[in-house]
């Protein structure tokens, strides 16, 4: 009821794999039902996705992420701010970078919602962060694209969290090929943030 459409199925299963997933962030639910039904359509096979730590301080939430082998961010502050204390039981000792080129070099696909935050603007994209970007240049990881529409939303009103939804995941797209002997500049990662 949710989701009650899902276009370009075809795109994920002809992604060569691994691939790198971009999805639009407009809603907090997004993050538990996109990734789902995204593995169900792969007949199993787990994305990892990045996830923001305070998530997985949500009982119930928590835990299916925890077990769904999520690639945890401990950039942003807790609120309430006094649950900051607990931010260092989810730092790992390696970068989120760094796991998820582990990640791709061991053939597994990584999912992302490169704006970094939610944007309940239905109209418009945030910038977003290049760190997705960056790593499909240093990978040479394909993007597929999945676009989160709400297509019984007032485009003049922001998003409510209850808006059903629609997927529309796109054809890969391939990184431009970069010199190898060095990590790609932070205008080439913009290039290609601002392509996809």
């Amino acid at each position: 009821r949710q989701i009650p459409a899902i276009h370009g199925l075809e795109n994920l299963r002809q992604a060569p794999q691994p691939f790198i997933i971009a999805v639009n962030h407009s809603i907090k639910r997004e993050a538990l039902l996109v990734p789902s039904l995204l593995v169900i359509h792969r007949d199993g096979q787990w994305i990892r996705f990045l996830a923001d730590w305070n998530f997985l301080m949500i009982p119930v939430v928590g835990w299916v992420m925890r077990r769904s082998g999520v690639i945890v961010i401990t950039r942003k502050s807790a609120k309430p701010a006094f649950l900051n204390r607990l931010k260092p039981f989810f730092e790992e000792p390696t970068s989120p970078a760094e796991r998820v080129k582990a990640e791709l070099a061991a053939g597994e696909c990584v999912g992302v919602f490169p704006e970094g935050t939610v944007n309940r603007n239905p109209r418009r994209l945030l910038v977003g962060r290049v760190g997705m970007s960056r790593l499909s240049l240093e990978t040479g990881a394909p993007i597929v694209p999945v676009g989160i529409r709400f297509p019984d939303a007032d485009p003049e009103q922001p998003l409510p969290e209850n808006a059903v939804m629609e997927m529309h995941i796109g054809p890969h797209i391939m990184p431009p090929a970069l010199a190898t002997d060095r990590a790609p500049s932070i205008r080439a990662a913009r290039h290609w943030h601002a392509a996809v």
